[in-house]
């Protein structure tokens, strides 16, 4: 576990290789590619699905039972943040998920967890997955001349971290997309085509957030003042989109915060 932490310290993130095996893997990208094709929220030239484990049974237990990811934190407690969602060719390009400047200081242990379920190291999608600036969590800018652009291609079994205050991207839009985005022609396109399939090669990702911590550690007062946070933000998001799911803000006490992925 200390070659994670010195990694995320050292890169903001970390890739756990194979932390799925193919079967889940392949599981989760059916049932995944189901729901956003039917269900999902289209934006960004893609599907969306936020709060997702308020929508699709069963997405955490894909990461819950993995042995390789119960060996890796078998020392630590994992909790789930209340944050998931679910996408389908989404553009994304450069930002931090938490850029507020009191997120900036050493309490600070939460991270997104996610899985890309198709192989990036092949040819299609190459350069397709998340690309990070290493180091860029521990600068409130969004860039900085410190730190360098790692670009990951991971396969459809890997796992990757990555600290919420890391500046990202994904795939972003092309600058025609961009232009169509702003102007609502690609929402119009998904309604002809589909969501997301304007593209040939379909990408899927998930991400989470979770709080890692050594067991016994009490200092949570920082991790519920970001709960509460991110429960007032999902319930706007949830509301916009036509939801009626609603997380309760007024965190007392750890059980509130979220549920354990490890016991």
């Amino acid at each position: 576990m200390n070659d994670f932490f010195n990694e995320m310290q050292e890169s903001s993130y970390f890739m756990e290789v194979d932390g799925v095996d193919e079967k889940t893997s392949h599981s989760l990208r059916k049932r995944l590619r189901k729901h956003l094709l039917n269900s999902g929220v289209s934006i960004d030239g893609g599907a969306l699905q936020p709060d997702l484990f308020s929508y699709v049974e069963n997405v955490y237990e894909a990461f819950s039972s993995s042995k390789v990811l119960k060996e890796l934190l078998k020392d630590h407690d994992v909790i789930f943040c209340r944050h998931a969602d679910a996408h389908l060719n989404k553009g994304t390009g450069w930002h931090k998920d938490r850029p507020e400047d009191r997120f900036f200081n050493e309490d600070y242990n939460i991270y997104k967890i996610g899985i890309y379920l198709q192989d990036h190291t092949l040819k299609k999608y190459k350069d397709r997955a998340l690309s990070i600036l290493s180091g860029s969590h521990k600068y409130k800018e969004l860039f900085s001349e410190s730190c360098n652009v790692k670009v990951i291609n991971p396969k459809a079994q890997d796992i990757l971290f990555f600290d919420l205050r890391a500046t990202h991207k994904g795939e972003e839009l092309s600058k025609v997309e961009k232009v169509m985005n702003k102007f609502g022609v690609l929402s119009w396109l998904d309604y002809i085509y589909g969501r997301g399939l304007r593209k040939k090669e379909e990408k899927l990702a998930v991400f989470f957030s979770v709080c890692i911590f050594k067991k016994g550690d009490k200092k949570f007062k920082f991790l519920k003042d970001h709960m509460a946070e991110v429960s007032e933000r999902q319930n706007k998001q949830n509301k916009s989109e036509g939801s009626d799911s609603v997380l309760e803000k007024n965190i007392k006490g750890l059980k509130e915060i979220g549920f354990k992925f490890y016991e």
